[in-house]
Parts: C-alpha cells; structure tokens; sequence
C-alpha cells in the first residue's frame, strides 16, 4: 500500500514489511516515511485545518456517514484484514469491524451536538442581568497514535471526533497495524473530495 502525504497517495523506495503475527507471512508492505515526509505531513495538516474549520456542521456529519457507509460495504474485508494483521480469530475481527462503523456514525450524529452554553450569574448579588457564555472552536491538528490490539476502531476513535470537531487529523499506527492508518484515511478521502482530512505517514521505529 501507498500512504497519504499531502493529498495525494505516494511510495517510497524503503519499505516496512506488515507480517501476520501468527505464521508470519507477509501481509502487505507501506513505504518507510522519512524526517522530510513528516514535515511535508504537518504542513499538509497545516493547510488541511484552514478548510476543515470553516466546514459546516453538516459537511463534517456528511463526511462522517459517507466513511461509515463505505466501510459498511468492506466488513469483510476488513475483518479479514484485522484477522492477520492483529492475530485476531475471524469472529472478533468481524465485531470490531462493526463496531467501527457505529463509532464513525456516533462521531457524525455528535457533530451536531458540539454546543456551547448560557450561564446566568444573578446566582450572586451584583450578578443580575449579567450573563456569561462559552462556545466551542476546531482546535487545530490531531496527532492521532494508535495502538496494536483494536486497530481500525481506535483509529475510527480517534479520526472520527477530530472530524466531527472540525481538526485536520493525521494518523500514526503501530508497526504491526499499519495497513489501518491508510485505509480509514482513505475512505475519509473517498467521503470528501478533499483529501487533507487527514494524513498518514509511517516510521520504522
């Protein structure tokens, strides 16, 4: 597989080889980011978090359902993937599948729930007919870091919020996992035609 570097999907001459834990034959191979690769990706998240903040509430949720649609129409495929990447039976791998999508969809129906609040301060004397306020804003670039053990979930836990918050996302896997960080990127990318969403670069570490 290629990784997502700035919008577009690219290769590397150095490759990280993705094995099954179990028998380890070679399940696929992601190019070996460089130092250069990681700077290209921040600049990406960068210019990626000046479109995602001016994005309605209702394009984030549209992108969010449009992921948990395409992923709905690859479960098995996933599940598959899951199996031999995280030495899972084909039973779990098929849960945390679906689980995923329930996770991108509640990502998406939470969208439109990300609210500020009213407070009233007559509860002092001096206080009445004053009033304070909050509201929430996209913080900026999420660095998302997941784990080995459920790794398209926690990457759905992860890009699904900075999403439906308005972040740009870049997503950083274990070495064992990495096909996961490419492919939830991917469909985010396939869901909006803009592809800084996120980004997913890979080190051999």
């Amino acid at each position: 597989m290629m990784m997502l570097l700035d919008g577009k999907w690219v290769d590397r001459d150095d490759k990280i080889e993705v094995r099954d834990p179990f028998d380890n034959s070679l399940v696929d191979t992601v190019p070996s980011a460089s130092l250069a690769d990681c700077e290209i990706a921040l600049a990406a998240a960068v210019k990626g978090f000046a479109i995602t903040k001016r994005m309605a509430i209702h394009e984030r949720a549209e992108i969010l359902f449009k992921t948990a649609a395409l992923l709905s129409e690859r479960l098995e495929d996933f599940a598959t993937l899951i199996a031999r990447e995280a030495s899972k039976t084909i039973t779990e791998a098929r849960k945390e599948a679906g689980r995923c999508v329930n996770t991108i969809k509640v990502a998406a129906e939470e969208s439109k729930r990300i609210l500020g609040e009213t407070i009233p301060f007559d509860s002092f004397p001096g206080g009445e007919q004053k009033r304070g306020y909050y509201y929430r804003f996209p913080i900026g670039i999420v660095l998302a870091i997941t784990p080995f053990n459920d790794p398209l979930n926690l990457v759905a836990h992860k890009l699904g919020p900075a999403i439906a918050a308005g972040n740009c996302a870049s997503s950083v896997s274990t070495n064992s996992t990495f096909n996961f960080s490419i492919s939830m990127p991917h469909l985010s990318c396939k869901s909006y035609c803009i592809a800084y969403v996120n980004t997913s670069v890979y080190f051999n570490v």
